[in-house]
């Protein structure tokens, strides 16, 4: 399954963009958004010192089942859009999102 807002950076490495609202009640996945595609996540955590982005790391590893080294931000640490390179093909990055979005 290929999602719009995964692209292929490297043989095991990808981009994810996605579109953050921080301080929400809970974590989650909410499904496609903008133009470009982006993810839309909501993140409990506030956009403060570092706090969401921290959350988003966290979040991702563990529902990806990676390393919070395995992510990095590439662009957007200080707006709501986000890249992030992400240490999986793209392949193995859209079979692992895409059970865990709530379209």
């Amino acid at each position: 399954m290929s999602l719009g807002f995964i692209l292929p950076l490297g043989e095991k490495i990808s981009l994810l963009r996605i579109y953050v609202i921080a301080g929400m009640s809970r974590n989650e996945f909410v499904g496609e958004f903008g133009d470009p595609v982006r993810l839309k996540m909501k993140i409990n955590a506030i956009p403060e010192e570092g706090k969401a982005n921290k959350e988003i790391v966290a979040f991702l590893a563990k529902t990806l089942k990676i390393t919070k080294a395995d992510i990095e931000f590439i662009r957007g640490e200080t707006s709501r859009n986000k890249d992030l390179k992400i240490n999986l093909s793209s392949e193995e990055l859209s079979f692992r999102m895409s059970e865990k979005i709530n379209k």
